[in-house]
């Protein structure tokens, strides 16, 4: 189960982080599922994201997973839970 619930939110919040947050993010981002999914990201990791975008050490990309590595490793398990419940319908 804790296996299942990793890899959906992975795969959730990857859809958000993989195009939004940046300069040149889509429309999506603003009113799309990418949009709501990079939302529900703590606004601590988006700081720590966008501060090293600013700075620019490493490729995008490697941001872009850290954050979502970041987001689903501060979950508690319940949270977890209840999160992938709430996101996919059950």
């Amino acid at each position: 189960m804790g296996r299942k619930v990793i890899h959906d939110l992975m795969d959730v919040f990857w859809e958000g982080a993989r195009v939004c947050g940046s300069e040149e993010e889509p429309k999506s981002c603003r009113k799309g599922f990418e949009g709501k999914a990079f939302s529900l990201i703590s606004s601590n990791y988006r700081k720590v994201f966008q501060a090293a975008l600013d700075e620019g050490k490493l490729p995008e990309r490697y941001y872009r997973l850290q954050l979502v590595t970041d987001q689903i490793a501060g979950m508690t398990d319940t949270f977890a839970i209840k999160t992938h419940k709430r996101l996919m319908n059950g």
